[in-house]
């Protein structure tokens, strides 16, 4: 929550865990660049690899992996939308 954001999406699965958020939001004070600074030299060797964040660096749980025809499926309705606006029967 200290860098600057627009938009910030969440889940929650019950009440309990939605007031969480919401105290951790109410109650939050941004670090100073030198706090900063510390918490990242602390951390460097663990972002190094990866490894505690599999959803970005393997296809673990990329549903396209798992399901490539949903791929095919996007293609074919880009390609018919497509034409479909060229032949002015369908307005993007």
């Amino acid at each position: 929550m200290n860098l600057p954001v627009s938009v910030v999406v969440n889940g929650f699965e019950n009440m309990k865990d939605l007031e969480q958020a919401l105290a951790a939001a109410k109650t939050f004070e941004s670090m100073d660049d030198n706090d900063v600074q510390k918490l990242l030299s602390l951390t460097q060797g663990a972002a190094a690899d990866g490894k505690f964040e599999l959803c970005k660096t393997t296809t673990t749980f990329d549903g396209t992996v798992q399901h490539p025809e949903w791929l095919v499926s996007e293609a074919r309705f880009i390609r018919k939308r497509k034409a479909l606006a060229e032949t002015n029967a369908f307005q993007i």
